[in-house]
Parts: C-alpha cells; sequence; structure tokens
C-alpha cells in the first residue's frame, strides 16, 4: 500500500479501537448499575502495571486522529508502577487525554506524573492550552456529586 494509504488505515485502525474502548467502557457502566450490584462485586483483575506504558498505548492510538494539530509531550516515569486492573487504568487514562484533545483544537498536551512522598499514590497530571473552564464550571465540577 502506498504511505498515505497505510496512514488513512492508521486512523482507521485507531478510531475502531477507540470506539470499541467506549463499548467496553459503556458495559462496564451498565454493569455497575445492576441493581443489587455494589462497587466491591465489579470484576477487576489487579496486578503491577507500568503506568507509562498505558500512556504511551493510548497517545500512540489516538494521534492518528490529531491530524498534526497537537503537540503532545509525555513525561510518565516508566518507573512508576501502581497497582491496579490495566484495563481500568487504560480506560481512565483514555479518558482524560481525551477531554485534552478533544478541549484543544491548536496547541499543547503534556502529561507528567509523579509520586507522593511516601510512594504509596502516583499521580498524571494533565496540562493543555485549550479553553479551560469558566469559574462557574469549575464550582460545579469541584463540588460533591448529586444524583
Amino acid at each position: 500500500l502506498p504511505q498515505a494509504a497505510q496512514d488513512q488505515l492508521g486512523v482507521v485502525r485507531s478510531c475502531a479501537y477507540h470506539l470499541l474502548n467506549m463499548i467496553n467502557m459503556l458495559k462496564d457502566l451498565l454493569k455497575s448499575l445492576q441493581p443489587g450490584l455494589h462497587h466491591d462485586e465489579l470484576e477487576l483483575s489487579l496486578g503491577q502495571c507500568t503506568l507509562s506504558c498505558q500512556t504511551e498505548e493510548v497517545i500512540s492510538r489516538m494521534s492518528a486522529m490529531l491530524n498534526n494539530r497537537l503537540t503532545v509531550h509525555a513525561q510518565v516515569s516508566s518507573q512508576h508502577q501502581v497497582h491496579a486492573d490495566a484495563e481500568r487504568l487504560y480506560q481512565v487514562i483514555h479518558v482524560i487525554i481525551a477531554n485534552a484533545f478533544k478541549y484543544t483544537r491548536r496547541g499543547c498536551v503534556t502529561l507528567d506524573s509523579y509520586l507522593s512522598d511516601d510512594l504509596r499514590y502516583c499521580t498524571v497530571r494533565v496540562l493543555d492550552t485549550g479553553t479551560g473552564f469558566s469559574p462557574e464550571q469549575l464550582d460545579k465540577y469541584n463540588g460533591p456529586l448529586t444524583g
């Protein structure tokens, strides 16, 4: 195949994986809403995950959809191991990065990670040059969850 066709095939493949991930997240959500099901009954496959591997995988699958409109800098340490369900971790990272890409038309998205002083927690930070939130939106999103 010519390079242009290979590039387009990569976009199609990325979009298909993105759609599959959204379907899986919806399935998980619907499963969690079952009457009588408690959060501790959800199926999890816990183990050690390398945060940088999950982040790099999400970025590589989504990068074809960016059409060179964004610069992405991932500064997630390969030393940061987390105890998590790899599939759920991928989904969370996917949602966070997708939001940054969605609301940043042009510019840069930067990801980094750091460990707490006691090495028990890892924080992933996403910075972008998108439009951001109004003060009213910040109050709403940083407030308690309500039904």
